[in-house]
């Protein structure tokens, strides 16, 4: 099995803001909860899994806001982390090894309301990236959906990035064939999903910007090793650090909720759907309506 979580990657609150303001910012996550808040659940009421978690950032989130949060990974190195993670902001959440290519844990069939992932499916192909949504399926209540978030195989910033970063060697990263838009919906209808609702994550000037900072993390990776290792050495130098118990992140999380209650207008830019860098596919089991996802000029 390849592995794509980097054990050397060490992460401190600092790092931990800059990946919280970056998912929050995203259409995504402001589609999510604005969508649970339409339906008047409560978060403590959510059971959600978050299946090849990393360092399970977006469950954090989530966590913050009260959700039962379950994070699944087959490297025991991406859970380990995940676990210091939680462990910095004295949150608890529930850790499981478990391969998205192995049959489900039958504990854990039918027991979540949203299941999540966000850069796993697009290193899977044929037969395996089916297996994959499987998994995520098989995890779900009747009622409830997943949210899957991949690359955009038409989009400009990736591919430059990306090919980049072949040229220069520095991909590392054996498969990772991302989607497009149509593929996204084909697989979730071949698995049985009744409805999947395709959005893209920011509009373009963003993944403008996004991309632009990191193709040149892309080029200073080529610069000689000596240099590398410096840079590499002050990135590092403060792994899992900070006090615990009350923090910044998750006022700034709770604030942003809070915002979101005066109303979300999520609007249809097919050009930001198509073609933004990374795409977000919330597929239902219950057929949910668009109208129920795309909340324009809709107060929550």
């Amino acid at each position: 099995m390849e592995k794509f979580y980097d054990k050397s990657f060490c992460i401190d609150k600092k790092i931990m803001r800059s990946r919280i303001i970056h998912i929050c910012s995203g259409w995504g996550w402001q589609t999510i909860i604005a969508y649970i808040l339409s339906k008047k659940t409560s978060f403590k009421n959510l059971k959600i899994a978050e299946v090849g978690c990393g360092t399970g950032s977006f469950s954090l989130i989530l966590n913050f806001l009260g959700a039962d949060t379950m994070l699944i990974d087959a490297d025991e190195d991406a859970l380990a982390a995940s676990k210091k993670v939680f462990a910095l902001y004295n949150r608890h959440a529930t850790f499981i090894k478990s391969d998205v290519l192995a049959p489900v844990p039958e504990d854990l069939i039918g027991s979540y309301d949203i299941v999540i992932s966000c850069g796993l499916a697009e290193h899977f192909v044929g037969e395996d990236r089916e297996k994959c949504f499987l998994f995520h399926k098989a995890l779900l209540k009747k009622d409830g959906f997943a949210y899957i978030g991949v690359p955009n195989k038409f989009s400009l910033c990736y591919q430059i990035v990306r090919l980049f970063r072949k040229m220069t060697r520095t991909w590392g990263i054996k498969t990772e064939d991302p989607f497009t838009y149509w593929e996204l919906q084909k697989v979730s209808k071949k698995v049985g999903f009744q409805k999947s609702v395709i959005i893209g994550n920011h509009f373009l000037r963003e993944d403008i910007i996004i991309y632009s900072i990191g193709f040149i993390s892309a080029v200073l990776d080529v610069l000689p090793p000596k240099v590398r290792a410096i840079r590499k050495r002050r990135k590092t130098k403060k792994c899992f650090d900070g006090e615990k118990g009350e923090n910044q992140e998750e006022r700034m999380v709770l604030d942003r909720v809070a915002h979101l209650k005066n109303g979300l207008k999520v609007k249809r830019k097919k050009i930001k759907d198509y073609f933004s860098a990374g795409l977000i596919s919330f597929s239902f089991l219950n057929g949910e309506k668009d109208s129920d996802i795309y909340c324009e000029n809709k107060k929550v």
